[in-house]
């Protein structure tokens, strides 16, 4: 995450730790910025419980990690799926989740 800070709300530092800006940025301080995700990995159980407004509202990410914990599709390539679009993602979570259901989760 990148976020623009003004020189009034820029962090006290020492000018010695700050990084120096090749491109010449002045009046302003980048400050990068880890977001601290947790990505929690899906099972049967939590793919086969999601409801139709979870799988729309989940992420492209997301979707493509659901498919490929659970690993019920065999017939697709796992390694590939961030190339696909959204509802191409969204049908194969539905189809995980009914196979999911149908093992019983």
């Amino acid at each position: 995450m990148l976020q623009l800070l003004s020189e009034t709300e820029a962090p006290h530092e020492s000018p010695s730790t700050e990084p120096s800006l090749p491109w010449g940025c002045s009046g302003a301080t980048i400050v990068l910025k880890q977001p601290s995700v947790i990505q929690a990995r899906f099972d049967k159980a939590a793919v086969a419980e999601l409801s139709p407004r979870r799988i729309e509202a989940m992420s492209t990410g997301e979707l493509s990690r659901a498919v490929r914990d659970v690993g019920v599709l065999h017939f697709c390539d796992e390694t590939r799926l961030e190339l696909l679009d959204r509802p191409t993602l969204e049908r194969l979570v539905y189809l995980a989740r009914r196979t999911c259901r149908n093992q019983g989760y």
